[in-house]
């Protein structure tokens, strides 16, 4: 979800850097383009086989502990949104 115009586009940017790079039927946002497009929109990690429930599934939870902290970083350490001071 956008908040505004450059929230926009930097979710279009992010979003076609996932379908130009991975499976056609499996786009996929690396950390490194996520955090070049720091600005202005939300976004949630659904997958079931993400960095996350694996390791949680694996019983590793310092390494999801670890996964959440580099998502966090990549979509809000920057961000002048409003989402910059925590989780909700």
């Amino acid at each position: 979800m956008a908040w505004d115009a450059a929230g926009y586009r930097s979710l279009t940017q992010v979003d076609s850097a996932a379908r130009l790079t991975t499976a056609r039927t499996k786009p996929c946002i690396a950390l490194d383009t996520l955090a070049a497009h720091p600005v202005g929109f939300e976004c949630l990690t659904g997958c079931r086989w993400g960095l996350v429930p694996v390791a949680v599934l694996r019983g590793d939870m310092s390494g999801a502990t670890a996964h959440v902290g580099r998502l966090w970083w990549a979509a809000c350490g920057r961000s002048s949104g409003p989402r910059t001071s925590g989780w909700r």
